[in-house]
């Protein structure tokens, strides 16, 4: 478990995002007991040592099925997808899931017709960390987590599942769905 103010793992942490859930400790507690410090110190190995011994099963069935009934791990996710990804940021901000519409991938990164080209010209403007073409697509899939997939057409590859608009939500829409599952 880590506690921060601010987001402490970035989109180049290898496959935290898999074994992360995330809580926001953002609840200001009142200034009672100016002591409260030195009187907790005495007591704070005992503490520790209570919470190491709580099972990890009952430690997870908590978090997330007391603690969620607000649907607040969803909403922590997006907010730190959305913050460390400039994939998930550029689809959620331009597309919108349609299935049966579908999209080139390209390479070129002055195509702006194509999702790589449009992906390269987003991270320029918002100054993003930009992902290389050999990422790009399978982050794509990854983020649609099976409504998206990437076909082999005549005219190259192609992801399915995706339109243009301005409007987007199409990450925030898949993890939304995700959750109430």
């Amino acid at each position: 478990m880590i506690t921060a103010n601010h987001l402490v793992f970035n989109a180049s942490d290898s496959g935290l995002d898999r074994r992360m859930i995330i809580f926001k400790f953002n609840r200001l507690v009142p200034k009672v007991d100016p002591d409260f410090s030195a009187s907790l110190s005495a007591q704070i190995s005992g503490f520790t040592n209570y919470l190491l011994s709580i099972p990890e099963e009952e430690i997870i069935q908590t978090l997330i099925d007391k603690v969620d009934e607000s649907g607040m791990i969803a909403e922590n996710e997006l907010e730190f997808l959305l913050q460390t990804n400039s994939v998930a940021d550029w689809l959620n901000n331009n597309y919108v899931y349609d299935r049966n519409n579908q999209i080139p991938i390209g390479s070129n990164k002055d195509e702006i017709n194509q999702l790589f080209g449009d992906y390269c010209s987003y991270c320029y403007k918002t100054l993003s960390k930009m992902r290389t073409n050999k990422e790009f697509s399978p982050e794509i899939i990854r983020l649609g987590r099976g409504k998206l997939e990437k076909v082999k057409t005549s005219g190259g590859f192609v992801i399915r599942g995706l339109k243009r608009d301005d409007s987007g939500g199409v990450v925030e829409a898949i993890i939304r769905e995700s959750y109430s599952k």
